[in-house]
């Protein structure tokens, strides 16, 4: 299983760089926001992109590379395979969150025209609760073969594009001041834990759809 990690952190390659100076970046940027919900947002960017573009580069190479038929040859079962890809995508959001709390606390204390909220815990939780619900469902179509995978993954890039003017064509892009004054008094530190619990919850069973999946393909 180790093995099986390191290998999906070292086919991240340069992009692991590139990711730490993104999140260098959005440290110092997102504190500069005092909206609690425009600073937030753009933290949770960087652990959507990363998360989504790890998978895109890690289905591409699996393809490129037939990794398949290496796996298979491993003393791990294909379920070994499957634990591994969820467990990384996990570990990979945890190191991201991490990285902009230590960014964005550093940033606050160097920089005194930087007054705005650091990234904290609760957020986090928020944060990764509608992101496990979304790689819940997101996951399991990256076990299927590799073509049926990448037409998956170049459907939901197009659909990213187009979800902003469809939201704005419905009106939802502009909120009420009712909606926003709901957001800023929810009470987030009842919420978010209950969130969390829903999307891991959500997270194991789209393991065991990603492992049906997967055992039934041929290599």
């Amino acid at each position: 299983m180790k093995q099986l990690i390191l290998k999906d952190v070292r086919s991240f390659g340069v992009y692991n760089i590139l990711g730490l100076l993104l999140f260098l970046v959005v440290g110092y940027f997102a504190p500069s926001f005092e909206n609690p919900i425009a600073s937030n947002f753009i933290y949770a960017l960087p652990i959507f992109i990363t998360a989504f573009v790890f998978i895109i580069i890690l289905t591409d190479k699996d393809s490129i590379s037939s990794s398949e038929s290496i796996f298979i040859s491993m003393p791990v079962t294909k379920f070994d395979i499957v634990k591994s890809r969820y467990l990384t995508i996990l570990l990979y959001m945890v190191v991201t969150s991490a990285l902009l709390v230590l960014s964005s606390n550093i940033s606050v204390a160097l920089f005194d025209h930087i007054n705005g909220r650091t990234l904290s815990f609760i957020p986090i939780i928020f944060i990764f609760g509608i992101f496990i619900v979304f790689l819940s469902l997101f996951l399991p179509m990256q076990f299927h073969s590799s073509k049926m995978a990448q037409r998956y993954n170049l459907f939901f890039i197009l659909f990213l594009g187009f979800f902003p003017r469809l939201l704005e064509s419905l009106g939802i892009v502009e909120l009420s001041q009712d909606t926003i004054q709901k957001i800023f008094n929810a009470n987030y530190k009842v919420i978010s834990p209950i969130l969390l619990l829903i999307s891991l919850f959500f997270y194991t069973i789209s393991l065991f759809i990603a492992k049906g999946i997967y055992e039934k393909r041929e290599f």
